[in-house]
């Protein structure tokens, strides 16, 4: 025993996982995670499968996804059932468990008028915020210009849906992020010229019509977000930056912030997860090329990183969530093999801070 505990302080043997996942996941896909009630639940879009761990019984269940899903996919929890949605072009598509948890219905296929669908988010208060772009297609040269975006609510999935006022000045919508007491953040790119992934200005829905939000201090492209509980929205990994450069903006409903990296620069493919104290925590990613089994916590009160405690092995590429006891969840991704090699991780993790 006193061996094995020398080995696994040196970091030449990992600890035991919590648990090992039912089937391999895609290394170049991150797979969706969170954890609804007491079950952690591994949706891989590459595999078209999700399963469910028991965190009690450690015990897995799994079944496939519907048939047709659109390739950008969403998941979140209302209640105890899980809801599936995706934007394809010109339309909409929502699908929900059943009372069984692992059946799956359909619950909404909208078209859009014109344009194409953009962004569906359900709120904190269990509305729907549709978002669908308006283009204006010039048939000389097949280019297009976002002329508006055109914001609709349904009181549930399946509901009518009602026009939101105060839409004319939305431009290409990049991301769309719930808040708190049924708001939302709305963030995109410049009215009439869209550019791909970059975000220029932010729009918040107060729950009732679209008001202006704050000011952003530099127009990037960010490939990841996270919303935390206190309402504040943090963006991550700039895709046009060089090294050394902000990591994030950290952007509140009244103001915005850039983030300076934590310790080392992080390279990327690190999980974001925000957790139920407020805070947002970075779990691993890749350091001097390597994944890494570092971690930091940010406080979004003073905008500062401090360390957290290591992985039990590193990893990269991953996801994490955050269990109801507090322990942090890491699934999926690649870790090193004993050559040194990047190698994918079929082990479930625990990270208890």
């Amino acid at each position: 025993m006193l061996l094995l505990s020398l080995l696994t302080a040196c970091g030449l043997l990992a600890p035991a996982p919590l648990a090992t996942l039912p089937y391999a996941l895609g290394a170049d896909t991150p797979p969706l995670a969170l954890v609804v009630v007491n079950r952690l639940v591994v949706l891989s879009p590459t595999d078209a499968r999700v399963a469910r761990l028991d965190l009690g019984a450690l015990t897995w269940d799994e079944a496939p996804l519907p048939v047709g899903l659109p390739l950008d996919l969403r998941l979140n929890v209302v209640g105890d059932r899980l809801t599936l949605w995706g934007a394809r072009l010109d339309t909409l598509d929502v699908w929900a468990t059943d009372d069984d948890g692992l059946s799956w219905r359909e619950l909404a296929t909208e078209a859009a008028a014109e344009g194409r669908a953009s962004v569906m988010l359900p709120l904190s208060d269990g509305r729907l915020l549709w978002v669908v772009e308006r283009l204006d297609v010039e048939e000389a040269n097949l280019t297009t210009t976002t002329l508006a975006a055109q914001a609709r609510l349904a009181a549930s999935p399946g509901a009518p849906w009602s026009d939101i006022p105060g839409v004319a000045r939305l431009g290409t919508i990049s991301a769309a992020l719930p808040l708190p007491g049924g708001q939302a953040l709305l963030l995109g790119g410049e009215h009439g010229r869209p550019e791909e992934g970059i975000i220029s200005w932010a729009t918040r829905f107060d729950g009732v019509q679209l008001v202006p939000g704050p000011a952003l201090p530099e127009r990037q492209a960010w490939a990841r977000s996270g919303v935390l509980v206190g309402g504040e929205v943090v963006l991550l990994e700039p895709m046009f930056a060089d090294p050394g450069d902000a990591i994030g903006l950290l952007v509140r409903v009244d103001s915005a912030v850039m983030l300076d990296a934590p310790g080392e620069p992080l390279e990327g493919r690190f999980a974001a997860t925000p957790l139920a104290d407020g805070r947002l925590l970075l779990t691993g990613g890749v350091l001097d090329g390597a994944p890494t089994a570092e971690t930091w916590l940010l406080d979004p009160k003073t905008a500062a990183w401090t360390p957290g405690p290591p992985l039990p092995r590193p990893r990269a590429g991953h996801v994490a969530a955050q269990a109801p006891d507090g322990r942090v969840l890491l699934v999926g991704g690649v870790g090193v093999d004993w050559l040194g090699r990047e190698a994918p991780l079929a082990e479930v993790d625990v990270l208890a801070l």
